[in-house]
């Protein structure tokens, strides 16, 4: 742990450690394999669910390093969600994310507001601050998803 004496203590769980997000804390080769098995959703979610639960599992950053390069371009490239990045916050609300939703909805605003209070007349700036947004909202989705379906979180962001 980073922090030690007064604020936390050895036996402290790290919030921030993947493993404190598993529900079972089976971290051998992800807990929750029968939970997804058995969840509602199409096999295309599925196997990214197994992906990520695998990946949480693995505490040491090299070893989950070099888990993510022992996947194929296929896996990599589904850890990322391109309707989110088209549609990002109608997204969320469609897949019932409405927490993640509102505070999509509320930083897509606050964007918009600051570029228009800016006066900025450059539209490559735009485009990039449109594209930034997106990024966020197709790395996002999938893990806000995931938490939702696996874990029973719903997470604001």
């Amino acid at each position: 742990m980073f922090i030690k004496g007064n604020f936390m203590s050895d036996n402290t769980p790290n919030p921030y450690e993947s493993s404190v997000l598993a529900v079972n804390n089976e971290s051998a080769s992800g807990g929750n394999h029968a939970l997804i098995d058995s969840l509602d959703v199409s096999e295309r979610w599925k196997r990214k669910f197994h992906v990520m639960d695998d990946l949480n599992s693995i505490t040491d950053p090299k070893e989950k390093k070099a888990y993510f390069k022992s996947l194929t371009w296929g896996e990599r490239f589904g850890q990322s969600n391109i309707l989110a990045f088209l549609f990002s916050w109608i997204y969320l609300f469609v897949k019932g994310l409405w927490k993640p939703g509102l505070t999509f909805l509320g930083i897509y605003v606050v964007l918009v507001v600051v570029l228009l209070v800016l006066n900025i007349e450059n539209d490559s700036i735009y485009r990039a601050a449109g594209i930034g947004y997106s990024v966020v909202a197709m790395t996002r989705a999938n893990i806000l998803y995931y938490s939702k379906k696996v874990l029973g979180k719903e997470l604001w962001i």
